[in-house]
């Protein structure tokens, strides 16, 4: 798992960095069906949003349908607040929540951009894991609150039934 602290000034050569491994095949797997992120979840700090692909990379995709690192950036500004950290799920299934309390620690007003390929299962099953192990919010609630705010619902049963039988 990638995950960055970052400030401003370093979010667009770190989210770069992670494109040293781009696979071409994202296009093909109907990423562009899918907006390109949500709004932050009510009352939190996550943002959840599609894989970002960096200008130099999407210059073949049409201009209405990319989603670069520079707009994830800026979409953060438009929610009136800063990208402080971004969390990669694109090539794992794991993260640490630790790594989320120390973000919130150090930036308590930032925003935690968190991406898997199109921004809904496992990034609707970390958000809601968070949300429901650590916030003690009751699964339904996490599940439809991201829905909400990502504009899509979790698709695979298996997160959704794994998320409703906690708590």
């Amino acid at each position: 798992m990638l995950i960055w602290q970052l400030t401003f000034t370093e979010c667009r050569s770190t989210i770069r960095h992670m494109w040293t491994r781009w696979p071409t095949s994202i296009l093909a797997n109907g990423w562009v069906d899918y907006k390109p992120l949500g709004a932050p979840l009510r009352g939190t700090w996550f943002l959840p949003v599609k894989l970002p692909i960096p200008w130099h990379k999407s210059q073949h995709i049409p201009p209405p349908l990319r989603f670069t690192e520079t707009d994830l950036i800026e979409a953060c500004r438009y929610f009136g607040s800063q990208l402080v950290c971004v969390i990669d799920l694109t090539y794992t299934n794991y993260y640490d929540p630790a790594v989320i309390d120390e973000v919130r620690e150090k930036f308590p007003t930032g925003l935690i951009a968190v991406h898997c390929t199109h921004g809904i299962n496992r990034t609707g099953y970390l958000i809601c894991r968070y949300l429901i192990d650590h916030l003690d919010w009751p699964p339904e609630d996490a599940l439809e609150e991201f829905a909400l705010a990502r504009g899509y619902g979790i698709e695979r049963e298996n997160f959704l039934q794994d998320l409703r039988s906690r708590k």
